[in-house]
């Protein structure tokens, strides 16, 4: 599941976002605590806003902070919205890595799940 909203950054894909201050504009996360979804793709209009596909829910590819563990783990990100593996539950997982695969570097795109 996706909705379109404006972005207030060129944000690269796979960014963890949430509302601003305001709760207008969109932009990177610093907190698991309640993240809007995961940037898939934007696009600047013909008015220079931009505009963004952002996951809600369901499977998705987001941008991998330091380290994550082969065998995956619960959802939750850093200062920069990249995707990082917390202790306990709160908004989704991330997937192990695949067979044959390499652990993830740093903002590479995983596979996480959005809740």
């Amino acid at each position: 599941m996706f909705v379109t909203v404006k972005i207030n950054a060129d944000l690269p894909d796979g960014t963890l976002v949430c509302h601003d201050a305001d709760n207008t504009w969109r932009q990177a996360t610093s907190s698991d605590v309640a993240p809007l979804g995961v940037l898939d793709a934007s696009e600047v209009d013909g008015d220079s806003v931009r505009w963004g596909k952002v996951t809600l829910a369901g499977a998705t590819w987001a941008r991998a902070s330091a380290s994550i563990p082969a065998q995956g783990g619960w959802l939750a990100c850093d200062d920069n919205g990249r995707v990082t593996v917390a202790a306990s539950e709160d908004c989704g997982l991330v997937a192990p890595i695949t067979r044959g695969a390499t652990a993830p570097a740093l903002d590479d795109l995983i596979l996480v799940y959005v809740r």
